[in-house]
């Protein structure tokens, strides 16, 4: 993801970088264009609630045993029955646990990844 300092020193060196006037110009014009698009695309997202519980329940699978989550029988995972479990991963040396899947209800691929626990 891009931070909003980054944007800022990356909208800086487009504008200012050393260019003849039509260049800054066109430059600058590029830039408007860049926010005003960005400011569109952030505009269109609103929040779902039933979205954000979906997050939440995968999210949650994601640190249950990994024996409940390969047969889709932990509790977090009997909130999402639509859901079909394609691959399940875990790597014992980095205690780490992910899987894929396809929701046919909300027609969603899913990622779902819990980093190491110590």
């Amino acid at each position: 993801a891009i931070t909003a300092g980054y944007s800022r020193f990356l909208i800086f060196k487009l504008y200012f970088e050393k260019k003849s006037p039509g260049e800054k110009k066109m430059r600058f014009l590029g830039v408007i264009l860049f926010l005003c698009a960005a400011a569109t695309a952030m505009a269109a997202i609103s929040y779902d609630q039933n979205y954000a519980k979906l997050a939440l329940y995968h999210s949650a699978s994601a640190y249950c045993d990994t024996d409940a989550v390969s047969t889709w029988t932990c509790i977090s995972c009997g909130y999402t029955p639509s859901f079909q479990l394609r691959e399940v991963s875990y790597d014992s040396t980095l205690n780490t646990f992910g899987y894929i899947g396809y929701d046919s209800g909300r027609n969603l691929i899913v990622v779902a990844v819990r980093g190491h626990r110590a």
